[in-house]
């Protein structure tokens, strides 16, 4: 058998070039789901921009979310790099105050058509690469420290990184084996740990298909 290549060398010495140009692999993934076109039908959209459509806002958050930004104020980075509004098909990435705004304004509405997208990607792939027959659901909470002293919601709780921060404690339902996310309620950092609990697992059994009859809990 024919030896391949045994020593490979890379450089980057474009000065244009850019790190992100590993999001054409998530684009083209987007794109093969239409993302965009299952947004736009399964949400009722109640805001009207001049200069970008809800869907296009939100699109460029799971961007930024995927290339490692964890905050808003983050994407500012991106004003000046013309990889994303390429990949996105935006003339101009939308400004972290444009972001801010649009996630304040959320209705629950629109709240609720994002979470049938969330629901409805899932059961697509659900069944790839091969069928399961098995769920394993892991509930646990979480500590989300937060900047600032007047956030709504925020509460000050049980927080071993930073005690005395604000900061929420959302309660989150993973799936064990493709470790996706199945349900999450949104509480206040000074909530105990069990609370919510019932109320979750109710909301995900009736995302449970009738065809999985081995359920394990773990929490």
């Amino acid at each position: 058998m024919g030896k391949g290549i045994r020593k490979i060398t890379f450089s980057f010495e474009d000065s244009t070039l850019t790190h992100f140009g590993g999001m054409t692999l998530f684009q083209r993934f987007c794109r093969k789901l239409d993302l965009k076109g299952i947004l736009q039908r399964h949400t009722r959209w109640q805001r009207r921009s001049s200069i970008y459509h809800p869907v296009e806002l939100l699109q460029s958050m799971i961007y930024t979310m995927v290339a490692g930004m964890g905050r808003i104020f983050d994407t500012r980075i991106i004003q000046y790099n013309g990889c994303f509004q390429e990949l996105l098909g935006l003339k101009e990435f939308p400004k972290p105050s444009t972001l801010r705004e649009f996630l304040k304004g959320i209705s629950l509405a629109e709240t609720q058509g994002i979470i049938r997208v969330h629901d409805l990607l899932r059961r697509k792939i659900w069944n790839l690469p091969h069928s399961s027959s098995s769920l394993i659901f892991d509930l646990d909470s979480t500590v989300l420290s937060v900047f600032g002293w007047r956030i709504e919601g925020a509460k000050v709780g049980y927080n071993l990184v930073k005690p005395g921060r604000l900061s929420y404690q959302p309660l989150i339902c993973f799936e064990g084996h493709t470790r996706d996310t199945w349900c999450g309620i949104l509480r206040s950092g000074d909530t105990h740990p069990a609370s919510g609990a019932q109320a979750l697992w109710a909301d995900c059994r009736r995302k449970i298909p009738k065809y999985l009859y081995r359920i394990r809990i773990r929490a």
